[in-house]
């Protein structure tokens, strides 16, 4: 077997299909921190680093998987009953809000369900999910990056972002790297 380095191992985790594994990244190499993003890492620890944070960081880790486990939901498509998890929805788009007919982006298809989204945004976690325009709700884990007025999520589907909330998105993001840094 070929030598890989843990990026390429976790670009390989990332091929499998509805894996959220979280993946925490420890290094020598700072420069390597940019990359981890790519792969959506969980968390970059720099050597050397304190048990104490890594014991928090498996805290964080734990709770959230329990939390995802809560987290699903039965959805009826074409006389099937199928289980999503919330952690696999990249985003959900109204598309016919009076015939009450929704998207649900995961990362290999797309399911098209009854709901409305204001439903949706009730019971998905308010801090995992954004509403980044009208008719459109993104799972925050699943931004790949912000281009011009578009989120590009992991799976490249193209979302729209209205100007007044990449303000707030910026903001969040903002939050969490400092409470990321909070945790070294």
């Amino acid at each position: 077997m070929p030598k890989l380095s843990g990026l390429e191992v976790a670009a390989h985790i990332r091929e499998i299909p509805d894996r959220m594994a979280k993946i925490v990244f420890v290094s020598n190499f700072p420069e390597y921190m940019q990359d981890s993003f790519n792969v959506e890492a969980f968390h970059y620890f720099p050597k050397p680093f304190l048990f104490e944070d890594f014991e928090k960081l498996l805290f964080r880790i734990i709770k959230s998987y329990r939390e995802s486990e809560n987290a699903s939901f039965l959805l009826k498509e074409d006389g099937a009953e199928e289980v999503i998890f919330a952690e696999n929805i990249i985003a959900i788009h109204s598309i016919n809000a009076k015939k009450k007919r929704i998207q649900i982006f995961l990362e290999y298809k797309t399911i098209e369900a009854y709901g409305v989204l204001s439903e949706w945004e009730k019971k998905l976690n308010s801090d995992s999910f954004f509403c980044p325009c009208r008719g459109y709700l993104v799972n925050l884990n699943r931004i790949h990056f912000i281009k011009d007025n578009e989120l590009i999520m992991s799976n490249n589907e193209k979302i729209p972002l209205s100007r007044r909330q990449e303000k707030e998105l910026r903001s969040i993001f903002s939050k969490k790297l400092l409470s990321i840094n909070q945790v070294r």
